[in-house]
């Protein structure tokens, strides 16, 4: 949770440091679970996320995109749902209640992954 003087800087400055907020733990579960989601995305027998796709067409250096995570693991549906990380967005943005619209992870294998060039979300 964040604190008063922490709300009132993201108020003043669009933005704040909340520190950290997955312990390693936490990020050991999720990296693993990423890795799983890759390896059985051609299983039909378990739930899949939306989109799990490979966007280099150089198969060595892969670029994976995931999105809705949340629905094929469920550590990623507590991280989404039921974590510190909503509760941070909730107090931030005002809201009583919040909706997803969709999650979106771009992984790339360390030191053999694609080139993902620079570009921003948002103006």
């Amino acid at each position: 949770m964040l604190n008063e003087q922490q709300l009132d800087l993201y108020r003043r400055n669009g933005f704040v440091n909340g520190g950290p907020v997955l312990d390693d733990a936490t990020v050991e579960v999720l990296r693993a679970e990423v890795l799983r989601v890759i390896d059985e995305r051609e299983r039909t027998d378990i739930p899949q996320p939306v989109l799990c796709r490979n966007l280099n067409s150089d198969e060595s250096a892969p670029i994976w995109q995931i999105v809705n995570i949340y629905e094929a693991s469920p550590a990623f549906k507590e991280l989404v749902m039921g974590s510190a990380i909503a509760e941070m967005a909730a107090q931030l943005t005002g809201a009583n209640e919040l909706r997803i619209w969709h999650d979106q992870i771009q992984y790339k294998p360390q030191a053999q992954g694609g080139r993902l060039h620079w570009h921003q979300d948002s103006p």
